[in-house]
């Protein structure tokens, strides 16, 4: 186990995990077990663990077996271990391709797929906060991938955006940007709306993950580039927005929403001075229940926000400045209304008031963030790839024009529409006055807009829209809906933009890289060690299983939550 080389040949795995072997220790064995059960994809538990024996229980394929590890002398002061019984050579492919795999086994076997480094990877997280050898593998793993595998990348996604910078003088690692090729090809047909935002990175070396998000008129999320630097800061976002200029261009149609970070707000201004900047509705309402202690009032700032109208947002703004001035003198004075407000938004931000679909994105790739970072691109690239599959095929339905949710959407405008009463102006063909609920909305079909803003800003037939082109074309005009809404909701939009497939790299040692990328070497940053004491228990590695404690019961209704004295039983 001390070698710096892996070998997956089968010959090496039966004198690896054979029987009659000795080991130093029992954290030795601990982690030749954990590194079997990655490589030949089986489960295990251990069921006890004490000094003169180790017992752990072998799940796989709806089968299992008890292995029991003994002392081999089986006195306190003997640190020699013995493997006694060999039940750890199985076929790794018919594990693999057994259709009982539980569902642990199947969540770690795509863990592992999405990793370059599959083998070594486990090690390194395993007891890489105290052990050096391990931080040596986890230092060589930067050095040997993170200089090869944006050629990888470059072969198998063709026209995708790679980026890495190093220090000229040590060498080392600073910033690396990616955007895949099928993302920056689908991004012509997505909505003209993204969302930035940033999150930590767990590895030893830190960092943090910048991302940029667009969301498809399914409501899914869309990623189109990510940047791994040092921190979040102005060099970095920088940095991250100058790349991704090559392909979301800088245009009056473009929203862009963050989290009022300042550095995000700097690099916009530099680098997206025409495109339109909105603040995130949810940070930026979390930041006032902070600072101006407003829960009471905080919901009329949320109603004001998602406001259509003026006469709408002046209503509950007016509202919320009686009850929380100050809060009213923040958003208006130092935010702003054309930040916040969709009512007074220069642009076209459509339905997306958060940057949760950023959010999410950092959510997903959680376990991720402990990757090295070849990794962690590597990962990215085979759970996209997969669910760029699945949504290609999810709307395969020719009975429909537009997408699932769009023609949901519709069918229920038109029910709402059916009650309304619809009169024409003027004799116009185009313009209609639509009547119900007490109030009155002026719909022009032609120009796909309405006084309420909704037909406007969404561009997708709503109740009133549905009223008028009922009064124009009678019984028949559910046909002609589909006229009358944007083009960028039709399925053949949808698929265009889930067409190409995102591939990802294989193992390492199957890379093929020209010689002259070969002598490149691409050393880790540089880091710096925490002050006060360090961490005595170990960190779990994402591909562990993790057991909840057992939580307390009160001895006398036998429920959690509290004990025997304070027990409601007790009372009377």
């Amino acid at each position: 186990m001390g070698g710096d080389e892996l070998d997956n040949s089968e010959d090496n795995k039966e004198n690896e995990y054979g029987g009659g072997q000795t080991f130093k220790d029992k954290k030795t064995l601990n982690l030749l077990m954990k590194q079997a059960s990655v490589k030949m994809s089986f489960n295990y538990i251990t069921v006890k663990s004490i000094k003169k024996y180790l017992r752990v229980i072998l799940l796989s394929g709806g089968w299992s077996e008890h292995v029991l590890l003994e002392n081999r002398v089986g006195f306190k002061s003997t640190n020699t271990w013995e493997s006694i019984l060999v039940a750890l050579i199985m076929s790794r492919e018919s594990t693999r391709m057994s259709p009982w795999r539980s569902k642990p086994e199947r969540d770690r076997e795509d863990c592992i797929w999405g990793a370059t480094l599959q083998i070594g990877l486990l090690e390194i997280l395993d007891d890489k906060h105290h052990c050096e050898e391990h931080s040596l593998r986890y230092a060589r793993a930067w050095i040997c991938s993170a200089s090869h595998i944006f050629i990888c990348f470059n072969g198998l996604n063709p026209e995708s955006i790679n980026s890495l910078i190093i220090d000229e003088e040590s060498g080392r690692f600073i910033y690396y940007f990616m955007a895949f090729g099928a993302s920056i090809r689908g991004y012509a047909h997505m909505r003209k709306v993204i969302a930035i935002d940033g999150t930590h990175l767990s590895s030893k070396y830190k960092g943090v993950l910048l991302s940029a998000v667009a969301q498809d008129t399914q409501n899914h999320i869309y990623p189109l580039a990510y940047c791994v630097g040092d921190k979040e800061n102005n060099a970095s976002w920088g940095l991250f927005f100058k790349k991704l200029k090559a392909f979301v261009v800088d245009e009056p149609e473009l929203c862009i929403i963050f989290d009022k970070n300042v550095s995000i707000t700097n690099g916009l201004t530099r680098h997206y001075p025409v495109a339109h900047h909105g603040v995130c509705m949810r940070h930026l309402g979390e930041n006032l229940l902070t600072n101006h202690h407003c829960s009471k009032s905080l919901y009329l700032y949320y109603h004001a926000a998602k406001a259509y109208t003026l006469e709408k947002f002046n209503d509950y703004f007016n509202a919320l400045k009686e009850r929380c001035p100050s809060v009213a003198a923040c958003l208006e004075h130092e935010v702003g209304f054309e930040k916040w407000s969709r009512a007074h938004f220069l642009g076209n931000r459509l339905n997306v008031m958060t940057s949760n679909i950023a959010e999410s994105l950092n959510s997903m790739l959680c376990n991720e963030r402990e990757y090295p970072m070849a990794a962690i691109f590597n990962s990215i690239a085979h759970r996209f790839g997969e669910i760029f599959r699945k949504r290609y095929a999810e709307v395969d339905n020719p009975k429909t024009t537009f997408i699932p949710v769009s023609e949901t959407i519709l069918r229920e405008n038109m029910t709402e529409g059916d009650k309304l009463y619809v009169k024409n102006i003027n004799g116009s063909t185009d313009e209609f006055t639509v009547l119900g609920y007490g109030r009155f909305a002026k719909v022009n079909i032609l120009r796909q807009s309405c006084s309420c803003r909704k037909y406007d800003l969404v561009k997708l037939s709503y109740a009133h829209a549905m009223a008028a082109l009922y009064l124009k074309h009678g019984n028949e005009y559910d046909t002609s809906i589909y006229n009358y809404s944007s083009q960028i909701y039709s399925k053949e939009s949808y698929v265009l933009a889930y067409l190409e497939p995102i591939c990802t790299a294989q193992l390492e040692s199957e890379w093929s890289v020209a010689r002259e990328y070969l002598k490149i070497q691409v050393f880790p940053p540089d880091f710096d060690l925490k002050l006060g004491r360090r961490k005595v228990k170990r960190v779990k590695g994402v591909l562990e299983p993790s057991r909840y404690k057992k939580r307390n019961k009160c001895s006398k209704c036998k429920r959690p939550g509290h004990k025997r004295t304070t027990c409601s039983l007790n009372i009377g």
